[in-house]
């Protein structure tokens, strides 16, 4: 059973409705009265969406939500809506009913004999309303899981858009990264890595290192000239004019050479004053031979040579390598450093011995012992380094390349971390399940539908349709004026048409005999259903007695009495009023109407409930409680009478909750009013009474512009412009003031009518 209306939104005078606060929610009975153009039919029109189980044509583009026992029904669910609905409305009419003459659908009506089928049929629909309820629960899960997966896939690429600085990257370019994974292998990468990949994959231009130049040794190395500085440690100079005290003395040796050079043209000598011996002098010179110095100068040679392979080589900073590689050039540099340095603890070994070879010429030395494990560390460490720097300016030449294939490592490590999370939580997986089983049920009813065609052709009695139809006619038209006859078409299927008595096609049917022929139709049409079906189904009736005379309203609503309603017996051997079907909606324009059907029973406030719908503006109808006015009188005078009168007495006239419907009521009213005080035959004018109530000149000034602004777009035109209302609180003024001056007793009894 439907509850209420959540919300109505795009939809003509339902631009944005919601259900209003302390609206009653709807029982089994529920009669709606409203003026016209208030939106009745339209709303007919969202239960007819519920009977289509689709938006129809005319509500392509809006939406709505309507609250039943079942749960919410909406636009996005409205396909396996578990509701049975039939309406009655002028759409029902056009799509039914050709009043040209022309052929309608006969009515489907059990036969006798036809119980077997009758109960195939029964047994199937229960089916496939079960099937359809599992396939609007196996939808909404079909609907969080895929909600729940695209939302899976947006926030995966919305990280790794985040993450990478990849713009533009959306879900779209994710699930095309994921099927280029399928039947590959992981592409998930480990911390370390993947940290290494995004550092990469972020590098700005600016970041780009610079070429570095490898490291050069130095030749000669050590063991290269060892063999040349062996043999100026062991040799020694002429020994032929060599003085002992001196070559067993290299420090008085040194002394004594500084001497001589400078007493070459002395006579005494500088440090005693003494005379000096030249003899000794001619020995001194002897002993510092040509040999000797030479001897000397090839020591000192051998000192540079040993200084030569002093190696100080121009090493890459940490900070100037590519990152990737600074841990492993760093680990490099230690190695170097350890090696270098025992290579140069070598080469100043070799030098202090060729000093102390300076010193001492005369002596023969050993050279030190040279590791050559020493050497080779220390050519295997620059080598190392060297491996290092050209892959380091190996990644200056592929910069770009190796940017872009880190971020696309990087992203795809995402995107498998993605997949992973989602097969574990089998999202998408459950989804395709879901899927499959509604497709399989879906089949289930599809192969039903040409069983139960057939099933009710079987049972189709369109002869006993057709005298079902005819026996409505008279009682709502009271008279055989029109009626129906079958015929076989051109296909051989069962038609009706319309004729007048005597035969000839009913062609100029007026709008009553239209209304009954429809609505006669409509009714017979429910008899297709079974009892227990027609308990199950919603049904909506939207003004079935348009243009039908006061005598005729009372047929119509006996019709409604005799379909709708029955007497149940209760365990008190009493009796109550029920409603056949499980629900049933009434709406009308007509107060007299209104009237008939709200006194049918039941009218108890559990199983019954009233309704006003009216037009505050041009795109906003309320359907509301019925106000107390109406419900208390069989009247809509008194309703008329306190809407004008709230008017009236507000401060605000312009900005008047009815003030769109208020030209209407004023109208109506006068009409109801002047035709009290003076009943004049039915061809009298509400202008003629109204003149002999109010006097000629009053009479035009309230009449002339509500004849003007009471229906249509004039009403809409009406409420935009300040200049009318302060018109119609003028008529207003001048109605109500007459009535209150001129009929106190009237207008007593109006006002205690209208009190809360």
């Amino acid at each position: 059973m439907i509850k209420n209306i959540l919300k109505i939104s795009g939809l003509g005078v339902y631009e944005n409705y919601s259900w209003p606060p302390g609206t009653e929610d709807f029982e089994k009975k529920n009669i709606i009265y409203g003026w016209n153009y208030s939106g009745k039919t339209t709303l007919s029109r969202v239960f007819s969406c519920l009977e289509e189980r689709s938006l129809i044509a005319d509500l392509q583009g809006c939406s709505f939500a309507l609250q039943t026992d079942a749960g919410e029904i909406n636009v996005g669910n409205i396909s396996s809506s578990p509701l049975r609905v039939r309406v009655f409305n002028s759409d029902f009419v056009r799509e039914n009913i050709s009043f040209s003459g022309q052929g309608f659908k006969p009515i489907l009506l059990l036969g006798k004999g036809s119980e077997d089928a009758q109960r195939k049929v029964e047994k199937i629909e229960v089916r496939n309303k079960d099937v359809a309820q599992a396939i609007q629960r196996i939808a909404g899960r079909i609907n969080d899981l895929e909600r729940s997966f695209e939302e899976a896939k947006r926030e995966a690429a919305r990280n790794i858009r985040q993450t990478l600085r990849i713009d533009p990257y959306t879900a779209t370019h994710l699930v095309r990264d994921a099927a280029s994974l399928q039947g590959k292998g992981s592409a998930l990468r480990s911390e370390e890595e993947l940290a290494r990949l995004i550092e990469q994959a972020l590098e700005t231009d600016a970041s780009k290192p610079i070429r570095l130049e490898e490291i050069q040794m130095k030749p000669p190395l050590l063991p290269h000239i060892r063999a040349e500085v062996e043999v100026v440690l062991r040799s020694q100079p002429s020994l032929s004019n060599t003085l002992d005290a001196l070559k067993n003395n290299p420090a008085l040796e040194q002394w004594i050479e500084d001497g001589v050079h400078l007493h070459q043209s002395h006579d005494h000598c500088e440090f005693c004053g003494n005379a000096l011996d030249q003899e000794r002098m001619h020995q001194f010179s002897m002993h510092f031979s040509k040999d000797l110095e030479m001897h000397r100068d090839e020591i000192r040679k051998a000192i540079e040579k040993v200084k030569g392979t002093y190696h100080q080589g121009d090493l890459p900073r940490i900070a100037e390598i590519y990152a990737p590689y600074r841990e492993e050039l760093q680990e490099a540099l230690n190695s170097y450093s350890v090696a270098i340095g025992g290579y140069n603890q070598a080469v100043k070994d070799y030098g202090l011995i060729l000093q102390e070879k300076l010193k001492n010429p005369y002596q023969a030395f050993e050279a030190p012992v040279i590791p050559m494990p020493l050497i080779l560390s220390f050519q295997n460490e620059i080598n190392s380094l060297n491996r290092i720097i050209q892959k380091h300016n190996q990644h200056v030449l592929e910069f770009e390349s190796s940017r872009t294939k880190a971020a696309e490592g990087a992203r795809l490590h995402f995107v498998q971390q993605f997949l992973d999370d989602q097969n574990f939580l089998g999202h998408e997986r459950r989804a395709k399940r879901c899927a499959s089983r509604k497709q399989r049920l879906e089949r289930s009813v599809e192969v039903t539908r040409p069983i139960l065609s057939e099933l009710k052709a079987s049972i189709s009695q369109a002869e006993e349709g057709r005298s079902r139809i005819n026996e409505k006619l008279r009682s709502m038209l009271g008279s055989e004026a029109v009626q129906i006859k079958s015929q076989k078409n051109t296909s051989g299927s069962d038609e009706f048409l319309l004729i007048r008595k005597g035969g000839k096609p009913a062609r100029n049917l007026s709008d009553g005999e239209r209304t009954a022929v429809a609505f006669a139709y409509f009714v017979v049409g429910l008899e297709d259903l079974t009892e227990d079906q027609f308990k199950d189904t919603i049904v909506f009736i939207d003004d079935p007695i348009s243009s039908l005379d006061a005598n005729h309203l009372f047929q119509v609503t006996a019709s409604i009495r005799e379909t709708f309603f029955h007497r149940v017996p209760q365990p008190n051997k009493t009796t109550s009023w029920a409603t056949r079907c499980k629900q049933i909606f009434i709406s009308t324009h007509n107060f007299q109407f209104f009237d008939l059907i709200r006194e049918l029973e039941p009218t108890a406030k559990k199983e019954a409930r009233l309704y006003f719908i009216k037009k505050i503006s041009a795109t906003k109808s309320v359907l509301g409680n019925m106000p107390k006015s109406l419900s208390r009188y069989s009247s809509e005078y008194h309703y008329l009478f306190e809407a004008i009168l709230g008017f009236h007495n507000s401060q605000d006239k312009a900005s008047f909750e009815n003030l769109m419907m208020l030209p209407n009521a004023v109208r109506r009213f006068t009409e109801l009013y002047t035709y009290s005080r003076i009943p004049t035959p039915r061809d009298g004018s509400v202008d003629q009474r109204a003149e002999k109530l109010f006097g000629s000149e009053s009479a035009k000034r309230i009449l002339k512009m509500l004849h003007k602004f009471s229906h249509g777009n004039n009403i809409e035109s009406f409420t935009a412009s300040n200049e009318l209302i302060f018109d119609l609180e003028h008529t207003v003024n001048d109605l109500l003031g007459h009535i209150q001056t001129n009929d106190p007793h009237h207008w007593n009894a109006l006002l205690e009518a209208v009190q809360p």
